[in-house]
């Protein structure tokens, strides 16, 4: 088992605010989670991530665990042993539940008998759906049983969830879809939207002008928007203008052509003076060509070339003066030294961390981290764990997954 300490979280005592990870094939007794409990009596966060759990784990032993729980991660759903969650089971002070489903009869009684107790003070809820069949039941009433629920992460694999309305309390969703799949309903249900502050959707079936309807309903409050989409379907100018509010804009695939991408001209266009978070930027004029002095946190690729990468790398303390977090992704076969990126990493006079990885060939290496590098105010990992474990951070953060796809393969 791992114990660790959360960035986000605090605690009366060190290293008891979070239980993490297990191995799938890892034994565990029936009085494992009692254990625990007993070392660290103050613990809030809880994970159960192993192949063999089983709600047994939670025992007359651990009532007060579950009723001073805030986080509870139960994605090990499909392999519990028993049919359901004890209505005995009282959560409380529940804010954060993470759950998956695969037997909907069963584990959506589950579910209901967790929200039995935790509806109203839980703010955040991720629901990674295994059903592979579509299943009729409308979630609907489910997430409008929950008024304070202001983050939803959706996950699904072969049929999508069906969820006709988003309360109006949600200002964070995140969706996470199959590329074949039908989700009509969510999509429709997002399009009748018009509160949402932050807006993430990797692999969703929806059509480019569906998107744009979905952003111009939402156009007064959007502030976070991250697009991936694997048909790497091009965002037009007429999409991204309606975002007037836009903070943060995070894009995995970028429509690039000589002399720089037609989309990469349109954010610089359109938001070069508001955006705190930039994500998938790339090294060519329509990005370093201009001041982009509001960006916090910066995402960039480096072209593959036969040259040193170091004018690139150069080019970006100009373009963005006042970063404090940067992630360089770039190929080079050691025409930069160690003291040359510590030369111009001395030039971005607010940089609090660093991340730094080269690809070269198929091999990519973590070249530099500010882990490590202890002149730097933070580290890169220090930052990364708070904003993944902060409800609406502030916006100059990216979106961080609930669900990630990654993990899964």
């Amino acid at each position: 088992m791992m114990i660790r300490q959360h960035m986000g979280y605090m605690s009366k005592t060190f290293m008891q605010t979070g239980v993490d990870g297990l191995n799938p094939n890892y034994e565990i007794d029936s009085d494992w989670l009692a254990k625990i409990y007993k070392c660290c009596p103050y613990l809030t966060h809880l994970s159960l991530k192993g192949g063999k759990l089983s709600f047994n784990l939670f025992t007359e032993r651990t009532f007060g665990l579950c009723e001073q729980l805030v986080s509870l991660n139960l994605l090990s759903a499909r392999y519990m042993k028993t049919p359901y969650l004890s209505t005995l089971l009282r959560f409380p002070k529940l804010r954060e539940l993470t759950i998956g489903i695969e037997y909907p009869g069963e584990d959506l009684l589950s579910l209901r008998n967790l929200l039995s107790t935790s509806s109203i003070t839980l703010t955040t809820l991720a629901i990674r759906w295994y059903v592979p069949d579509p299943y009729p039941e409308d979630l609907t009433p489910l997430l409008l049983n929950c008024p304070n629920l202001e983050r939803l992460a959706l996950q699904w694999f072969g049929a999508s969830p069906n969820i006709n309305s988003i309360p109006s309390s949600v200002t964070d969703i995140q969706l996470l879809g199959g590329a074949i799949t039908d989700c009509r309903q969510i999509i429709d249900a997002l399009q009748h939207t018009s509160s949402l502050k932050r807006l993430s959707i990797s692999k969703l079936p929806c059509s480019i002008e569906e998107l744009e309807s979905i952003l111009r309903v939402n156009r007064h409050t959007l502030e976070a928007l991250t697009f991936h989409d694997n048909s790497k379907l091009s965002l037009t100018e007429s999409n991204l203008e309606v975002c007037k509010n836009l903070k943060c804009l995070e894009l995995q695939h970028f429509d690039r052509e000589k002399g720089g991408g037609k989309v990469g001209r349109i954010i610089n266009k359109l938001f070069r003076d508001q955006l705190e978070t930039l994500v998938g930027a790339y090294d060519e004029p329509c990005f370093w060509d201009s001041q982009w002095t509001n960006v916090k946190y910066l995402k960039v690729s480096m072209k593959p070339r036969h040259t040193t990468t170091k004018a690139g790398i150069q080019r970006l303390t100009t373009a963005f003066p006042n970063v404090e977090y940067m992630e360089i992704h770039y190929h080079d076969r050691g025409n930069i030294t160690a003291d040359e990126w510590r030369h111009t990493f001395s030039q971005f006079h607010g940089l609090k961390g660093i991340y730094l990885q080269n690809a070269e060939g198929n091999y990519e290496s973590t070249f530099y981290n500010s882990q490590y590098y202890t002149s730097l105010k933070g580290a890169y990992t220090e930052w990364h764990d708070n904003a993944a474990n902060t409800v609406n951070a502030h916006f100059c953060y990216p979106t961080c997954w609930l669900l990630d796809y990654h993990n899964l393969q």
